[in-house]
């Protein structure tokens, strides 16, 4: 189990151009950013962004052992996803896709007489997303309208039986406007969301990983 939390670490990352012995080392790589996008019908995507003190390069690697790339297969939107569970219950109205993005704010701390940022600052983590639902019942709207908390919890589960749960606890519709497109198109709900701090989990996000 993984929540966000107050704890600073750091990460090396080498970049390898192996055809011509060029090794660039990213020291002091703090986590700026993440991203997930979840498309019915499509592989399931997600992004990070990194912000580091300074580099370096070499003719010869940095790395003292190296791991293996993992050969999980890519999960999908349609068959690789479990039910959506918003305020603790499945949730009915169908989904054609979310998206999930967390900043954490961060800034490089330029100074006088450093090449490199003397540091790395932290802002206010910020997690927030969006959801594209077939507007089938008011259920969601009502909660958007009333300015109600709820919750959305959703896992992926690979070929392979490993399984990532991803757990927003406290969740405001920071906006939703079902809307016609045409004639013999469906109506969707386009909903933007906003994670706050859970006083009960102690957190925004939380990622369960179950190794299959």
């Amino acid at each position: 189990m993984v929540r966000n939390g107050v704890e600073k670490k750091s990460y090396s990352i080498e970049q390898a151009f192996t055809d011509i012995n060029q090794f660039f080392i990213f020291r002091g790589q703090r986590l700026s950013s993440m991203s997930l996008e979840v498309s019915a019908g499509a592989i399931a995507t997600g992004s990070f962004s990194f912000m580091g003190s300074e580099t370096a390069r070499a003719g010869t690697t940095f790395a003292t052992a190296i791991t293996p790339a993992t050969t999980s297969p890519v999960v999908n939107g349609t068959s690789n996803v479990g039910s959506i569970i918003e305020d603790g219950v499945t949730l009915s109205t169908a989904l054609q896709s979310i998206s999930i993005n967390v900043d954490n704010g961060l800034r490089n701390q330029q100074a006088v007489s450093h090449k490199f940022p003397a540091g790395i600052g932290y802002g206010r983590q910020t997690v927030s997303g969006s959801l594209t639902a077939y507007f089938e019942t008011a259920q969601l709207y009502d909660k958007f309208l009333n300015h109600e908390t709820t919750s959305l919890s959703f896992d992926f589960a690979d070929a392979d039986g490993n399984r990532l749960r991803i757990t927003l606890p406290k969740v405001y519709f920071s906006s939703d406007s079902p809307a016609p497109t045409g004639i013999d198109q469906d109506v969707m709900e386009s909903i933007e969301f906003t994670a706050v701090f859970d006083a009960t989990t102690n957190c925004q996000i939380q990622l369960d990983y179950i190794a299959g």
